[in-house]
């Protein structure tokens, strides 16, 4: 779990964004300490696209075709917007990997996407 170092914002009066919260007091992390929670893509994804081009293979190593991803929003989140939270989480889109190329490169997703990740 990364926690974002973001300076206080005064607009953000219980400090929302700088901290991890649970609701009814129950919580659940599924993930491997033996992947990177963050791989670089190797170029922009676009709207429609179905397959993800990455960086590099080193990191996903472990990953296997039934796995789920997150494309996360790639925009700025800039202050002055005023939809800015709702608009960066609804940006984010969640597949599942259908193949993974040979050499590791290449994944094929389940759906198109319906955003642009630059």
């Amino acid at each position: 779990v990364v926690i974002r170092d973001l300076p206080f914002a005064t607009n953000d009066t219980k400090q929302h964004l700088r901290t991890f919260m649970a609701q009814n007091g129950k919580i659940t992390i599924h993930g491997s300490a033996k992947t990177e929670a963050f791989i670089r893509t190797s170029a922009e994804m676009f709207i429609g696209d179905t397959q993800v081009q990455l960086e590099s293979s080193a990191h996903a190593e472990n990953w296997k075709v039934g796995d789920k991803i997150v494309v996360p929003h790639s925009s700025p989140c800039l202050e002055d917007k005023v939809d800015c939270r709702r608009d960066y989480r609804t940006q984010s889109e969640d597949r599942t990997i259908t193949a993974i190329s040979p050499d590791g490169l290449t994944l094929t997703i389940s759906e198109p996407l319906i955003h642009t990740h630059e």
